[in-house]
């Protein structure tokens, strides 16, 4: 069986007051907080390849011209020197790929921690499609 090949990622559009302080264009990723997980119906965030530092609320769905694995995209943008996801990271990441690669281009994405269960209650990250209201202007 062949590794699933993918086209699509997830790219910053700067807005400070919209929770998104990466660079405008940069990758983003998500990795999970050990503590933040615990919180269930948390929104949660993005971070930018760029320097693995800098977070977004939000990411829109972009499409790359040369197709790539999860092992190249996790190597590419994921990985630094002294720090490589480990199996449950490359879980997460492969679950964002998988979210987005049916998305159009320019969809706004969401992340944030659901429960699920009814007996045996679990959280887990739910990726999603954002929808903005319109401002009003107000005179």
């Amino acid at each position: 069986m062949s590794e699933r090949r993918y086209t699509k990622i997830l790219v910053a559009q700067h807005s400070p007051e919209n929770g998104c302080c990466a660079e405008q264009g940069a990758v983003l990723y998500f990795v999970s907080r050990r503590n933040q997980a615990k919180e269930h119906a948390k929104p949660a965030g993005f971070f930018s390849a760029s320097d693995h530092r800098t977070r977004s609320k939000f990411g829109w769905v972009a499409v790359v011209s040369e197709e790539f694995s999860l092992d190249e995209f996790v190597e590419q943008f994921v990985n630094r020197p002294r720090v490589k996801l480990d199996e449950s990271g490359r879980s997460v990441v492969r679950q964002l790929l998988d979210a987005i690669a049916e998305l159009p281009e320019g969809t706004p994405v969401g992340a944030a921690y659901v429960e699920r269960g009814v007996e045996q209650r679990t959280i887990q990250i739910l990726f999603h499609k954002v929808f903005f209201a319109r401002r009003r202007d107000v005179s």
